[in-house]
This record gives C-alpha cells, sequence and structure tokens, in this order.
C-alpha cells in the first residue's frame, strides 16, 4: 500500500497533474531551439518528457510520501482482460484514423529503422507522463470527493487538458482520438488497479500499435 502523509492537500496532487500536462509544452519549445531532423527531435522531447516525470516521481515520494511503485495489488485474468479490450478499442481507432496498421505507416514513412524506434522512444516517454498525469488526478479525486471506485477520474482530466488541446494541435478528428485516448487510459488505471507498472505497459502499447 502506498504510505501517504496524511498532512498533505488533495490540492497538491492536482497540482503535480498539472505539472505532468504542462511537461507535454517541452515539444513545442524545443522547436524553438532549432532545426532537427524528424528522428533527432524525437530523441530530444523523449529526453525532456522523462526528465519531467522522473522529476514528478520524485517530488511526490519525497514531499508528498505518494511513491507510485509501491501498490502491487493481486490481479484476475478478468483485470488483464479489461485492460486488453481497451487497449485493442484504441488499435480499432488508432487504425481508422491512419486508414491502416499504424506501426507499419509509420515504419514506411519515416525513413530509416533508427528513426522509427526514436518515434518508438518517443511513444514509451510520452506514454509515461500520460499515465502520471492520470495517477495524479486519480489521487486528487480520490481523496476531495466521494466518487465512485469505476469513475475513471484521472482519464477524464487527462481528456480536458492534454486531449483537448489537440483539437487545435491536430485538428477534430485528432482532438476526438486524444479524448477517447484519454479516457480508456484512465479506465484502463482502474481495472488494472491502480498498478502502475501494468498500466504503463499496456497504454505504451496500445500507443505504440
Amino acid at each position: 500500500m502506498k504510505k501517504i502523509n496524511q498532512n498533505v492537500s488533495a490540492i497538491e496532487f492536482l497540482w503535480l497533474a498539472l505539472y505532468a500536462f504542462a511537461g507535454f509544452s517541452l515539444e513545442l519549445i524545443q522547436g524553438l531551439l532549432g532545426s532537427f531532423s524528424q528522428g533527432i527531435s524525437n530523441l530530444i522531447t523523449a529526453i525532456l518528457w522523462t526528465i519531467v516525470s522522473v522529476g514528478l516521481i520524485y517530488l511526490a515520494r519525497t514531499k508528498f510520501s505518494f511513491f507510485i511503485l509501491d501498490d502491487q495489488p493481486i490481479l484476475k485474468k478478468q483485470n488483464h482482460w479489461a485492460a486488453l479490450c481497451c487497449v485493442g478499442i484504441v488499435i480499432v481507432l488508432t487504425t481508422f484514423g491512419f486508414g491502416g496498421f499504424k506501426p507499419w505507416i509509420e515504419f514506411t514513412s519515416v525513413g530509416s529503422l533508427a528513426n522509427y524506434l526514436l518515434r518508438i522512444l518517443y511513444y514509451l516517454a510520452e506514454s509515461l507522463l500520460i499515465l502520471l498525469a492520470i495517477v495524479f488526478a486519480q489521487r486528487f479525486a480520490d481523496l476531495k470527493f466521494t466518487l465512485p471506485e469505476w469513475l475513471p477520474a484521472g482519464g477524464v482530466f487527462l481528456a480536458i487538458t492534454w486531449g483537448l488541446i489537440h483539437f487545435f494541435l491536430q485538428g477534430f478528428s485528432g482532438g476526438l482520438y486524444a479524448i477517447a485516448f484519454s479516457l480508456l487510459a484512465g479506465m484502463l488505471y482502474l481495472f488494472l488497479k491502480k498498478d502502475f507498472r501494468w498500466s504503463y505497459l499496456y497504454i505504451a502499447l496500445a500507443f505504440i500499435l
């Protein structure tokens, strides 16, 4: 079980979630540093996002006694099947949006295996930041409100932040996809009883595929 500092206000976790959301903006900021190839840009962004993620994990643990890896619940087959259903829905939506199997389309478009692997690294870093936003927002909601256990408050937070911003970045269809992904990722986290390790694995898998 996570050892939570009872003196920590719920609002602190909302701030952590907002910091995670703000971390996504580093992708735009690094573009101001200069013009890079897509592969190098993905690498720089992945490094920046990973630094932010590690910093938030460290801050949550040292200042708020909240370590995301403490919880290791016993998961049953139905927990994994429910999570896989979420992943499957995301893959269907992604395939529809890309007009084909996403990994193959991206692999054939980036020009080389090295660039594709850097794209995967980018997705892994983004998945980590996404999950942190969900975890901290869910913790805030759990402490602040009395909500049904099935309500993905973390996913809702991600949808109204990271999800909505995609309407401006990727248009209407991109925004709808990001909102759907956010809600499904939040549901997945709850299906897996807030197990960070498994949640990250499934969310990253859904993102890559």
